[in-house]
């Protein structure tokens, strides 16, 4: 693919999406920052960086689009840049060869950690010498912006890493890109010298949203926003607003976080760690009250969850199958949550999990319902 598909998601777009499957429960459907999206994506993380896996991966990809899916999620560093280069070629050969249109299609991907380049070095001075050849001789960063050996989020990389991923996508625009687990950062630098280099991602992303190569932005965690407040790795979304609105003003691209969400990690809705106009709160709470979309990750826990539930659990899933669907509903029927993340490179794992597409989420009491016997 040499030259980049036009366009993005938009409002118009996606809800022409929603009209291409009149079976779905209305609920399937959530806005994001003026968009349609499907409540379940389509996740990348997981596999090994070989053409098998990509293949796997491309026909699961290809199915979950056709069976109503608009949501898809990957980042420049899964499996050694493959990942994103897998969906390039979904997305191209969907897109002029059906009539799909890219604006109903919302591609999210992230930037953060160093990516290799189809596989993974075999040595770590091959790593080094990969690192110093790619990014540190062209200026795309610099040895002291480069936290635990593997992550940057200096501007002139994440500027570096959009242009990287529009390639590997053949996407003209992003529709979101997230920094990649900014708390990485804190393992090296204080909270001031944190807020600096945020301010400065902040702005090499508007500045990206600006000249049109993205549609918007936000922090993609792993322990971030689900730790307590004392914690070095926390992340205060107040704070981060507040950088956004600094480089951006009213009208910045932070709209959505993603993190991880699900049976056996419900710190996002159950901790109290964030600051709400009325106390304390949780980060599924504040996300609310900013008006940021909330896209969970690890809903099946890296397929954990997906068998051996316990009988007094699936009671509180009537009409759902298996595991993995019982466990992808309850992530996407927590309260402010938009969309659930589920990596799938089977497409037998496919068509189970997007049945959920015709089953109505949980209500409020039947969600608040679930608990031990």
């Amino acid at each position: 693919m040499t030259d980049l598909i036009p366009g993005r998601a938009d409002t118009e777009g996606t809800a022409r999406w929603t009209r291409r499957f009149p079976d779905a429960d209305p609920a399937h459907w959530r806005t994001l920052d003026g968009l349609t999206v499907s409540s379940v994506g389509l996740g990348t993380y997981l596999g090994e960086a070989t053409d098998e896996h990509d293949a796997m991966y491309a026909e699961a990809a290809a199915l979950f689009l056709a069976l109503g899916g608009n949501v898809v999620d990957t980042a420049v560093n899964y499996r050694c840049q493959r990942s994103e280069r897998m969906l390039g070629g979904v997305l191209d050969h969907v897109l002029t060869a059906s009539d799909v249109g890219r604006d109903e299609l919302v591609v999210c991907t992230k930037a953060g950690f160093l990516p290799f380049d189809g596989e993974a070095p075999r040595s770590r001075k091959l790593m080094e010498a990969h690192v110093q050849q790619t990014l540190i001789e062209p200026g795309f960063c610099h040895p002291d912006e480069i936290v635990a050996g593997c992550h940057c989020m200096a501007p002139a990389f994440l500027d570096r890493m959009i242009e990287v991923s529009r390639r590997n996508l053949g996407l003209a625009t992003l529709d979101v890109v997230y920094l990649h687990n900014p708390e990485t950062q804190l393992q090296a630098v204080e909270p001031a010298e944190f807020n600096r280099r945020l301010e400065a991602a902040f702005g090499t992303l508007e500045a990206a949203r600006a000249d049109g190569r993205i549609g918007r932005y936000g922090i993609a965690t792993w322990a971030g926003l689900r730790a307590g407040r004392d914690d070095r790795a926390f992340l205060d979304l107040r704070t981060c607003l507040e950088v956004a609105q600094s480089v951006g003003g009213r009208e910045h691209g932070f709209r959505v976080i993603q993190l991880p969400h699900n049976l056996t990690m419900p710190e996002a809705m159950n901790l109290p760690n964030q600051r709400l106009p009325t106390g304390p709160g949780s980060t599924l709470a504040a996300a609310r009250a900013l008006g940021l979309g909330v896209v969970a990750s690890a809903s099946l826990h890296q397929a954990a969850l997906s068998q051996g539930l316990p009988a007094w659990l699936r009671r509180h899933f009537h009409g759902l199958t298996t595991d993995a669907q019982r466990a992808l509903q309850f992530t996407r029927s927590s309260p402010s949550v938009t969309c659930a993340l589920a990596g799938m490179k089977d497409t037998a794992h496919v068509e189970e999990n997007m049945k959920l597409l015709a089953v109505a989420p949980l209500t409020e009491t039947r969600f608040a319902a679930i608990k031990p016997a």
